[in-house]
């Protein structure tokens, strides 16, 4: 047999389908082939006529009894949450007063098995796979940060087909793996059915003959059944096959991948250490990394051997601290949002827009307005991803101005106003619309900035306290004796009230920003990343300033946009950042924590008077569409 250790979690089709059953068999077989394994029975109820880690144990005693090896020193079964009721662990919980959490279940787990990395560990749920836990999660997602391969106890009784293949589904949706479906056979050939439905050619299907009565307290007879004794068998060398394949299936992706992928922000001209991430679940990544021997991971990890030298792969978790680019605002593999994504999938696919309402788009579109957009935005653009949106954006903008002043985008160069530092996306239009920088100065010559670009006052914290940070790229304007000097404050709130906007420092931002829209008679948009710039490098940027420079754009007329693509929807602890400044844009772009990081989409909210911009020759198809 292959050198990999095996981990597997036991999941039922419902109660009483033979979950322990199996898992005394599957462990007895593996006791034929690793030095130790570990049977561990998170929860507990029916306490104590119920003991499924005392029947894997004596079962197993009785089937090994003629070994000279025994199994008192090579088997640990273990229940690590006890409660007497033979209930749903929710309700048996409840009426003995105990209060165990999902984290508390999940730190008992990994603390028995943290000194316990080469052994054969099972892990046997209770009840069904939606079943809860003591606290009211449903097993299938309280033990998701395990994802552990599963063998699925399908149900052989009447009805079976059905409860199965919906707990087989429920699974998949939650991003488990399915290689073993075993079941008792009950007079109904189930399995036949399963088979005909799943398709995935790696899956084993196998049934086991009927278990004799009830009332017969050892059944170590029916282990010993030829039929199913090479069930067993079969179990576990598919799940030594399912986990050497997974090994190689990296082995192969670390060697090709770097072949195959451009990745974006990568430099490949270094060396590269390319990120095997196998799951991802709430802030965590499952990442397998190769280890050489005698190097160690930090627990929890799973060690994966290796048949071709003495290296092995280690599966452990990883914090995925930048969001996956700030996506994930709720964490990856979030079941609400699969469970949506899932029926809008089932329901629609995918549905072309223009003239078209569907139930989801009119939804969010409703709520965006209603919320991120409230009380100023009106009408709500989709496309894919925060670039697009901006640049959609820009051509609202661009056509707003012109409409205002009655002058054609066609026979006049127009610009925007925007920081040093700013980042609005890859695409040309929205290079365009930053300083030459690190993320688009070699795209020329295609990439040309259109714009005034100026140094934002920054807001820094030092000592405790909001300091003014002035002294920084193009600041000269402020005279050496100004208070904004020695300015600060003790609070974010005493930063960004608005009477600033009358002080000292507010009148030397107004007269700045005066003298800037005076210089250029081709200032058609302001945009903005309110109050922190992202990519260029986490800076937060003077309230007041972006108050009174948007205040003064909009006196002039200059439509607004704000890039929210990385700040919005709760990125600053409220929907968006117009609920801090107090000021509100012509146009908003969102994208990121839109759809959770789930799918790629972006939204730009904007005005009436914008849309009615595009309303101007309705016989022109340029002026029907904008075009994206």
């Amino acid at each position: 047999m292959d050198n990999v250790i095996m981990w597997l979690q036991i999941w039922g089709a419902n109660t009483n389908v033979g979950k322990t059953v199996i898992s005394t068999g599957i462990v007895s077989q593996l006791l034929k082939r690793v030095a130790h394994c570990l049977y561990l029975k998170p929860v507990q109820t029916g306490y104590p006529p119920d003991d499924d880690a005392a029947f894997v144990q004596r079962h197993c005693k009785q089937l090994w009894k003629d070994d000279d090896r025994g199994v008192d020193q090579r088997l640990s079964c273990k229940k690590l949450f006890v409660f007497e009721q033979p209930l749903s662990a929710e309700e048996a919980a409840r009426r003995q007063g105990e209060q165990v959490s999902d984290q508390q279940v999940m730190q008992a787990i990994w603390k028995e098995w943290e000194n316990r990395h080469e052994s054969a560990i099972i892990i046997e749920t209770a009840g069904g796979v939606l079943s809860p836990l003591p606290s009211g999660t449903s097993q299938a997602d309280g033990y998701r940060s395990l994802r552990l391969p599963v063998v699925l106890i399908g149900d052989g009784a009447l009805g079976g087909i059905s409860t199965t293949m919906t707990c087989y589904e429920s699974l998949l949706l939650r991003g488990y793996d399915v290689p073993i479906i075993a079941t008792i056979d009950q007079g109904y050939p189930n399995w036949e059915a399963w088979k005909r439905t799943i398709h995935e050619k790696d899956t084993l299907i196998i049934p086991f003959p009927p278990l004799p009565p009830k009332d017969i307290p050892l059944f170590s007879d029916w282990y010993l059944k030829p039929q199913v004794q090479q069930a067993f068998q079969s179990i576990v060398e598919h799940g030594n096959t399912y986990f050497t394949k997974r090994s190689k299936k990296w082995e192969e992706m670390e060697q090709n991948a770097p072949k195959l992928f451009w990745w974006p922000f990568t430099q490949h001209g270094s060396t590269l250490h390319p990120v095997i991430v196998d799951s991802a679940f709430g802030d965590n990544y499952q990442v397998a990394q190769k280890k050489s021997k005698g190097t160690h991971s930090r627990p929890p990890f799973f060690v994966f051997k290796s048949n071709e030298d003495s290296s092995s792969w280690h599966l452990l978790d990883a914090f995925d601290g930048v969001a996956s680019w700030w996506t994930q605002g709720v964490g990856h593999a979030h079941i609400q949002l699969n469970k949506s994504m899932m029926k809008a999938a089932g329901r629609y696919g995918h549905v072309i827009f223009p003239q078209v309402i569907h139930q989801p788009a009119y939804q969010l579109s409703k709520e965006l307005i209603e919320t991120v957009g409230y009380p100023w935005a009106n009408r709500a653009y989709y496309s894919d991803d925060g670039s697009t949106a901006i640049e959609i954006a820009i051509k609202m903008a661009l056509r707003l101005y012109s409409t205002r002043h009655g002058k054609s985008q066609q026979q006049q160069q127009l610009e925007v106003l925007s920081f040093f530092g700013s980042y609005h996306g890859d695409t040309l239009g929205a290079m365009d619309c930053c300083p030459k920088g690190d993320y688009n100065e070699l795209q020329s010559p295609w990439f040309q900035p259109k714009g005034v670009f100026i140094e934002p006052p920054r807001i820094g914290m030092q000592n405790g306290r909001w300091i003014l940070d002035i002294l920084n790229g193009n600041n000269n304007w402020f005279p050496t004796d100004s208070i904004a000097n020695q300015v600060h404050w003790d609070s974010w709130d005493e930063m960004a009230d608005w009477q600033r906007v009358d002080s000292e420092i507010g009148n030397m931002y107004q007269q700045y920003i005066n003298k800037v829209l005076d210089s250029s008679s081709t200032i058609a948009t302001l945009i903005i990343e309110p109050l922190i710039q992202g990519a260029g490098g986490m800076r937060l940027i003077d309230p007041c300033f972006q108050r009174i420079l948007i205040q003064e754009a909009k006196k002039r007329g200059i439509p607004v946009i704000f890039d929210e693509v990385f700040s919005g929807i709760w990125r600053l602890g409220v929907l968006s950042s117009t609920h801090l400044l107090g000021v509100y844009p012509d146009i908003a772009a969102y994208a990121k924590l839109l759809t959770g990081g789930l799918l790629p989409m972006a939204v730009t909210l904007t005005t009436e008077e914008v849309f009615d911009a595009f309303k101007v020759f309705l016989r022109n198809r340029a002026n029907r569409l904008l075009i994206v």
